[in-house]
């Protein structure tokens, strides 16, 4: 699991994502900036709280990929994975 760093005992896996964020300034339903992100937390079902341009939000995980990249044409991280890092059951 060397692609995971720590941040107050927390692991942050870097990541990115394209969701448009009205809170970066995006407009919903139009396309966004690739953005690299870390994600902080995993609420053991679907959802990730990441850290994007320094703000911590919330995102459905399949807006969250493993590479640089937009929806389908990345991975999205496995949720069994994901548990594991986060300590939550998948």
């Amino acid at each position: 699991m060397s692609d995971i760093e720590s941040t107050d005992m927390r692991p942050v896996i870097p990541a990115w994502t394209d969701y448009p964020f009205e809170q970066l300034g995006d407009k919903p339903h139009c396309k966004a900036p690739i953005r690299k992100c870390g994600i902080m937390d995993y609420d053991g079902c679907k959802y990730l709280t990441i850290c994007v341009d320094g703000k911590l939000l919330d995102v459905k995980s399949g807006y969250v990929y493993q590479a640089e990249g937009r929806l389908g044409e990345q991975l999205c991280f496995n949720h069994g994975y994901l548990a594991k890092c986060f300590n939550r059951s998948a």
